[in-house]
């Protein structure tokens, strides 16, 4: 009886701290979805010569990459995902959520004449924000936040001149 205790015990001061841990994995591998979805706009401008934008939902883990005259559809397929979300999941709908439940917070975008531009030809859904790249490698500057359910927050910094992204952890938790 003496040895269950002791085992109860320890797994209850345990259990908090594997749960944090989890979570705050979870808002590791969101931020790194944030990053590589950069990536693969960034690469898509390139490749095909045309806009792309990186799609995401304030207040949700919803992100998706898109050309610019595709925005309308990942517009409405945020939608459609987000009435999704109330019902049984399958893994055919996971690409586009983030891990766990990390949602957007912030995003700032810093807008230029290109950005200006583009924005009369796409199309603005809703609530959806997105984040630009072009066929010359570069994009907005742009930071995005992210937070998990625990409070903990991460931000994803896009560094306009050279289209990449950096990850940096806060340490801030707010209840």
């Amino acid at each position: 009886m003496l040895v269950i205790g002791i085992l109860i015990a320890i797994s209850a001061i345990a259990l908090p701290t594997v749960t944090r841990s989890f979570s705050s994995q979870s808002l590791a591998k969101a931020a790194d979805r944030v990053r590589v979805s950069m990536g693969q706009a960034r690469v898509r401008a390139i490749r095909t010569g045309q806009i792309h934008a990186v799609g995401y939902l304030p207040g949700r883990g919803w992100i998706d990459v898109a050309s610019l005259d595709q925005l309308q559809t990942i517009a409405s397929k945020a939608g459609r995902r987000l009435q999704q979300q109330h019902q049984a999941l399958t893994s055919n709908y996971d690409d586009d959520l983030l891990p766990g439940k990390v949602v957007f917070v912030a995003g700032e975008t810093v807008f230029d004449a290109r950005a200006l531009d583009a924005s009369e030809q796409g199309a603005d859904a809703s609530g959806l924000r997105t984040i630009l790249f072009y066929p010359d490698g570069t994009s907005q500057d742009a930071r995005l936040t992210l937070q998990n359910e625990e409070g903990r927050f991460i931000d994803v910094t896009l560094r306009g001149l050279t289209g990449t992204a950096s990850v940096r952890s806060r340490h801030q938790v707010i209840r």
